[in-house]
Order: C-alpha cells, then sequence, then structure tokens
C-alpha cells in the first residue's frame, strides 16, 4: 500500500506554515519502500511422496497436512510445515521430506514436535544436493519411536545454491 505523500512544512513548529523540507529526499524514500515487493508464500501441493523416513514409515495423508507453504527471496527459501495426526511405523533415523531446491551447503537448525504423548525439540539437516530435509528427533540422533499420533511445526530458512 502507497505511502500518503504529504509535504513536510514546519517554519515555525506548527507543521502548517513555511518551506518544504527535503521533500524530493522524502518523495525518494517513499518510493523505495512502495518498490518493495514481498514475494508470495506458495502452497505445495500434497503429495504423499514429498513424506517418508530413513528405516521404517513415516505417513501422512492430505488431510494432515495443515500447511506447506515455502517463499523464495533472492537467495534465502523460507519454509512452514504444519502437520497434525500423521504417523510413524518402526524405529525410523529420520523423518524426511522432499524440498523443490538445491542447497548452498549443508544446514540445520531446530524444530518442534508432539510424538504422543511426548513433546519435544528435534534437529533437522538439509545436506547440500540431497532433495529431503531429514528430521532426527533429538540431538543425540535417537530413532524416532512408532506413534500413531505425531504433529510436527517447522519454520526455517535455507540458503539456496
Amino acid at each position: 500500500m502507497p505511502i500518503t505523500r504529504t509535504p513536510w512544512i514546519d517554519d515555525d513548529g506548527s507543521g502548517t506554515v513555511g518551506t518544504v523540507i527535503n521533500n524530493a529526499e522524502k518523495t525518494a524514500l517513499y518510493t523505495q519502500i512502495d518498490g518493495v515487493v514481498e514475494p508470495p508464500w506458495v502452497d505445495v501441493p500434497f503429495n504423499a511422496g514429498n513424506f517418508g523416513a530413513t528405516g521404517g514409515t513415516f505417513t501422512v495423508g492430505a488431510a494432515q497436512v495443515g500447511r506447506f507453504s515455502h517463499r523464495v527471496v533472492g537467495k534465502l527459501a523460507h519454509v512452514v510445515l504444519v502437520i497434525d495426526g500423521a504417523s510413524v511405523g518402526g524405529t525410523p533415523s529420520t523423518l524426511n521430506i522432499v524440498l523443490p531446491w538445491t542447497l548452498a551447503a549443508k544446514q540445520s537448525g531446530p524444530f518442534y514436535y508432539y510424538a504422543d504423548p511426548a513433546f519435544g525439540w528435534g534437529v533437522y539437516q538439509q545436506p547440500s544436493a540431497d532433495p529431503y530435509l531429514r528430521l532426527y528427533r533429538d540431538i543425540f540422533s535417537s530413532p524416532w519411536a512408532a506413534v500413531p499420533t505425531i504433529a510436527l511445526r517447522v519454520s526455517l530458512a535455507l540458503m539456496l545454491a
């Protein structure tokens, strides 16, 4: 939304009388602000093949994905993933999510999960040249337990190649 452009006038402190104070600079600043356009969020269409596990199963249905969106700003990709009610079978070492980019380098960070009945902070890792975002249960790479209900909250920024 463009900013209302009114001249700055203030010779006597009233804001109504006097000469325009640096209106050209103010106009240049407004033009820069108006020119900043945030890229839109792009929803990733559901595909069961985007979800998997290493050494077990990670079953996600379309109704269980509350949000899987991304946007790219320059070389930075923002990703938001909300899953409620998925299930884990076996004892996988990682839960895997397909991402559409090649990353600049190996990246990692925290994410939040609920695996009935426990809450926890896991660690995501996105090895470069690997299409999967790998979700580890904890910093010790403990295997995931088989659970009928898992909820994930992943919000991250990744550097693209």
